[in-house]
């Protein structure tokens, strides 16, 4: 996991300021450049400064000089100095010039950004994703996780014993798990469990969907259904390129075989791929990568889309599907669409 530092002062390259900004606009910023740049609002944006007043503008940036013109303090270094004071006034004109245009106040702009949820409770760490965000990090026993967007995952600050439990309570992830013969590791949804010893797999458990699957990238794994009455739950043993899907609502397994790895794994290298999938696959897939709700009157419910998409924005993605689908869609709002 990457180690952040909230006190130490931040830098921003001035050649990529400008790219940075536009996908601050566009929330399509990593979950670290979010951070960068909210901090250097804090650093160097205060209320004030968001006036949409031009004369007001430069009597603080005029400030801001004269704060930073008081540290000058060796005459040769003058030089040299001129030019990072010149970087930060560029830095700073364009973040205050970015909210003008923008027509939002500091906060209430800095009140739409989402981040990623993480606490610590109880010896246990819980993280949780919005939509439009993912998020890897590495578990205690160097396990690598990537988490998906609307996804909900808890697992010990240390692995004990001879386990390494970990709950994915909601949404999905893809483990690439770090061999360890003495310690089986385990990951929990509601409906089943997966163990495996050292292997790649993606668990997928959305409640929307009423679908908990579970495909083997490579290694070994074993699936439990923890639904199974009496107690000793049914085991099932996966090898790689097979997938086992539990149907929640009848209780029904199946059983399939994979060619196609990047519509299984292709989310956690930002491809968006489809492989058969349901309406309410496809429909909870573009709702958390792009951050949007589908609202849906289809009387024929019953896709079997297959599909790839990588660089597409999101108008071009629902022109593809619903033609392929024979069905119209509506952009209500920025945030809402309609199919029917």
């Amino acid at each position: 996991m990457v180690e952040r530092h909230p006190n130490k002062e931040i830098t921003l390259d001035i050649n990529k300021i400008q790219h940075l900004l536009k996908k601050y606009q566009e929330n399509s910023c990593s979950e670290d450049e979010y951070l960068l740049v909210d901090r250097w609002l804090d650093k160097n944006v205060n209320e004030e400064q968001t006036q949409n007043d031009e004369q007001s503008m430069e009597t603080n940036l005029s400030d801001i000089k004269r704060n930073i013109d008081r540290q000058i303090k060796v005459k040769r270094f003058i030089g040299y100095r001129f030019l990072r004071i010149a970087a930060v006034f560029l830095i700073c004109a364009s973040i205050i010039g970015f909210f003008i245009f923008t027509g939002n106040k500091n906060a209430e702009f800095r009140a739409k950004v989402k981040q990623i949820h993480i606490e610590s409770v109880g010896g246990w760490i819980k993280i949780s994703t919005p939509k439009g965000l993912t998020h890897e990090f590495d578990l205690p026993d160097g396990s690598h996780v990537v988490l998906n967007a609307s996804s909900k995952i808890r697992y010990p600050a240390r692995f004990l014993r001879l386990k390494r439990p970990v709950y994915l309570d909601e949404g999905e992830a893809y483990f690439s798990v770090f061999k360890d013969k003495k310690k089986p590791f385990t990951v929990y949804t509601s409906n089943c469990s997966t163990t495996a010893l050292g292997t790649a797999f993606n668990v997928r458990s959305y409640k929307n969907e009423n679908v908990v699957s579970v495909a083997l990238v490579h290694g070994k794994v074993r699936v439990d259904d923890l639904k199974v009455l009496g107690n000793q739950p049914k085991s099932r043993f996966l090898k790689p390129n097979q997938q086992i899907i539990l149907h929640t609502k009848s209780n029904q397994v199946e059983r399939k075989v994979f060619q196609n790895t990047s519509a299984i794994t292709g989310w956690s290298k930002g491809l968006m791929a489809f492989d058969n999938a349901s309406v309410e696959e496809v429909v909870t897939t573009i709702e958390n990568r792009f951050d949007v709700t589908i609202n849906s009157n289809l009387k024929n419910d019953q896709w079997k889309y297959t599909g790839t998409f990588k660089d597409e924005n999101l108008q071009e993605i629902m022109e593809t599907i619903c033609l392929t689908e024979g069905v119209k869609f509506k952009m209500l709002s920025k945030n809402s669409i309609q199919i029917n």
